[in-house]
């Protein structure tokens, strides 16, 4: 692996700051960011979240003391638009002052400065959208990762509390589930922070429970790739559905994630309660298995759509039993710290925060 990093050198001068692009890893040294704006006296960025289903937007507000604060929010559906430029003059449009620095948190991996999207047909480059609208600077990030670089920044009333667990100063994990399934790891690294993307979503679904078992049968004849995301996600949630429907011998129309939910909630339908207790009994032992690949004992975050509008599904679902259900490291889990991010705007605010770090 190659590494992406900001020295913790002298950063009176712009030329102390040494970054590689490289990677997914970062290493995110405590420089004050009013510090940094000292430096480059920025005080707006133009800031998107843009996922396969919704891309928002801001302005990301930067006080003299280095508070961010997200004003002008806007957001799109990605299929209405075909190419990200065409989504970029959209928002500008809309303000009456363009800002001169813009950093984009994208679901897809970021391995050069021209990322496709894993989950729709937009395609971003860096160098295209600074030449056309004139941006002085443009960084392009993993959407978990600025979901992550959020976090230390969340007021009680923008986390939900599913497990207390101990607090202690070590590795947290960010999940999401939405259109895809994501995870991040954040990591303690010399005196900061290492953000590490990963593409967890991709690897192989593990049934661990009959329930799990033949919902695997029912959808593996009609998917080349039985995947973390092709369960954790919307799309997930509706197979997750039409399986339960087929197992428990009836007949249904084919839902949406959104329909599901909603008939879940107002508890007019018995297979979609039991399809959104289900997803997050299955997202429960996922997150098990990435809190212990990760080493993530200081805490869980989960956030993605499918989750935040379906928060009050986890506690009543068996999340956390299946999470700790890992044999001798069941005590161990049954202490982290399991919160939901119930910030629309929060992957935003981390992107501005990444961009302070990182010009």
């Amino acid at each position: 692996m190659s590494f992406q990093r900001v020295e913790p050198t002298n950063i009176n001068k712009h030329s102390s700051l040494f970054v590689r692009r490289e990677s997914s890893f970062r290493w995110h040294p405590q420089i004050s960011e009013d510090h940094l704006l000292g430096v480059f006296g920025m005080t707006s960025i133009l800031v998107a979240d843009i996922g396969g289903t919704n891309a928002r937007f801001g302005i990301a507000e930067v006080s003299s003391i280095g508070v961010v604060k997200c004003a002008s929010t806007l957001c799109f559906d990605c299929a209405s638009f075909t190419t990200f430029e065409g989504m970029v003059a959209e928002y500008l449009a809309t303000l009456s002052k363009q800002p001169l620095y813009a950093c984009f948190a994208l679901a897809a991996p970021i391995v050069s400065d021209v990322v496709r999207l894993t989950n729709n047909a937009l395609t971003v480059d860096s160098a295209q959208i600074r030449s056309l609208f004139a941006f002085e600077r443009v960084l392009l990030i993993n959407d978990l990762v600025a979901l992550a670089a959020s976090v230390a920044r969340l007021s009680d009333e923008q986390k939900l509390v599913i497990q207390e667990g101990n607090h202690v100063n070590g590795p947290t994990s960010v999940l999401a589930a939405g259109t895809g399934f994501g995870a991040t790891l954040v990591s303690p690294f010399n005196g900061g922070w290492a953000y590490i993307a990963t593409e967890a979503g991709h690897q192989s679904f593990a049934p661990s429970e009959e329930l799990d078992f033949a919902i695997a049968a029912k959808l593996r004849g009609t998917m080349q790739h039985l995947s973390v995301e092709g369960l954790l996600s919307g799309i997930g949630l509706q197979r997750i559905h039409s399986a339960l429907t087929e197992i428990n011998g009836k007949v249904s129309d084919v839902l949406s994630a959104n329909e599901i939910s909603y008939r879940a909630e107002s508890l007019a339908d018995a297979t979609c309660i039991e399809a959104l207790s289900t997803f997050f009994s299955i997202f429960g032992s996922v997150a098990g298995d990435l809190a212990l690949a990760h080493g993530a004992f200081g805490g869980i975050y989960l956030g993605g759509g499918v989750v935040t509008k379906n928060a009050p599904f986890i506690q009543s679902s068996r999340f956390l039993e299946r999470f700790s259900a890992k044999g001798k490291m069941t005590d161990v889990l049954r202490s982290v710290p399991i919160h939901v991010i119930q910030s629309n705007h929060a992957a935003l605010v981390g992107a501005a925060h990444w961009f302070l770090q990182n010009s």
